[in-house]
């Protein structure tokens, strides 16, 4: 029997497989699992938008059009309904792919100019004499054909219905 016919050896699937399992156990399992799937029906798995995996929130206020709802009561609205948990940050490879690959940034934020805002990127800067600090969100806007990335300040900035969050869906239908 030729070695051909069993395919590749035990002793080279070992290393893919290994990494495969540790990013479904991972952080970002859900992401992992829906690119997985996408392979498994012949999809491009690197596709960084995988419809059903994230979503665009809107608070109430935001919704209803005006002057919106301002960045520190919004953070407040997340913490306190535990959707801040879910929220999107820098670090999450679905972002970084939007920043590097800007083709993969998905088309109705590019279409409807609206600014993406990653919650889970949030910072303080204390300054000598103010108690709150200035704190600031990550925000990613499209602009010359590619993805910008700015910080915006939560006391200064009031967000209407072109400002979403964006959060991780808190359940991933199978396929």
């Amino acid at each position: 029997m030729s070695n051909n016919m069993l395919g590749p050896s035990l002793r080279d699937l070992r290393g893919p497989m290994n990494t495969l399992w540790d990013r479904l156990c991972g952080p970002e399992a859900k992401l992992w699992l829906e690119r997985l799937k996408h392979f498994n029906r012949g999809e491009d798995p690197f596709s960084a938008y995988l419809p059903g995996t994230i979503e665009l929130f809107l608070h109430p206020e935001q919704k209803k059009g005006g002057h919106g709802i301002a960045g520190h009561l919004l953070k407040k609205y997340l913490e306190k309904t535990g959707q801040i948990e879910l929220a999107l940050s820098l670090k999450d490879d679905v972002v970084r792919e939007w920043i590097a690959r800007p083709e993969t940034y998905p088309k109705a934020c590019k279409e409807e100019m609206m600014t993406l805002l990653l919650w889970g990127s949030v910072k303080v800067k204390r300054e000598y004499g103010l108690r709150r600090g200035f704190s600031s969100v990550a925000g990613l806007s499209w602009d010359d054909d590619r993805v910008h990335v700015g910080w915006y300040g939560l006391y200064e900035v009031t967000w209407g219905g072109g400002a979403p969050a964006v959060l991780w869906k808190k359940c991933i239908n199978t396929v």
